[in-house]
């Protein structure tokens, strides 16, 4: 039983070993291909994670990032119950306006199994890369991305609906984008990193921290 154990462990660890590779190995950027008028970024993360409302009503929210820069690109908001067609919607509209990925990184979830979301990555050719099973280091950085989501924004915010969230998300990613700094990327922001011209915060009030944080804390008023 002993050794059963440990072959198990050793396999696992080859295996997010071998994930860790690949990752590192498939993030350098690739050429596009002719037909395309973007050129494509190397690598992104794709996750999804669940909220409620002020309501008690459940939505799914799926969020995309950079890896290198760990900028926020997107979200995509759903309802109660999605399925393929609904998580390709919410993908199309995560990265709408922004460069196709060459590749993208998601967990084992059931829905980035369906048919439809398959088929859609091959029709935007997007390479897909599995993290490994059960093992949430091995997609560590959109899953912290998410607990930052929760910790600095969801969990003290009141929404209504969908649309609500999307604004608020939206807000909230230009604040951790442009404004919010890194000990990681030694005291950059990810838009600084990414090469983004940003305006002075001075000359942008909304954008400052503290206007943002004041508007994430109060209280929503009732949709009309």
């Amino acid at each position: 039983m002993l050794s059963r154990c440990r072959l198990i462990r050793t396999s696992y660890a080859e295996s997010w070993q071998n994930t860790t590779a690949q990752i590192i190995r498939m993030s350098r950027a690739r050429p596009g291909s002719p037909s395309s008028h973007k050129p494509r970024i190397a690598f992104r993360s794709v996750d999804l994670f669940r909220c409620e409302s002020i309501l008690l009503r459940s939505h799914w929210v799926l969020v995309v990032m950079d890896v290198f820069t760990r900028r926020i690109i997107g979200f995509g908001i759903g309802g109660q119950y999605i399925d393929g067609p609904a998580v390709c919607r919410m993908f199309n509209r995560a990265i709408a306006g922004h460069a196709l990925p060459a590749r993208i990184s998601t967990d084992h979830d059931p829905l980035f199994r369906f048919h439809r979301w398959l088929a859609n990555l091959r029709v935007l050719e997007v390479k897909e890369i599995k993290s490994v099973p059960y093992a949430p280091v091995s997609h560590p950085f959109v899953e912290r991305l998410i607990g930052t989501i929760r910790r600095e924004c969801l969990d003290y915010t009141f929404f209504w609906n969908s649309i609500d969230l999307h604004r608020k998300l939206d807000a909230f990613r230009c604040y951790y984008n442009g404004v919010r700094v890194h000990r990681f990327l030694y005291g950059h922001t990810p838009a600084n990193l990414a090469g983004i011209l940003q305006h002075r915060l001075q000359n942008s009030p909304s954008m400052a921290g503290k206007a943002i944080a004041t508007d994430f804390s109060r209280f929503p008023s009732p949709p009309k």
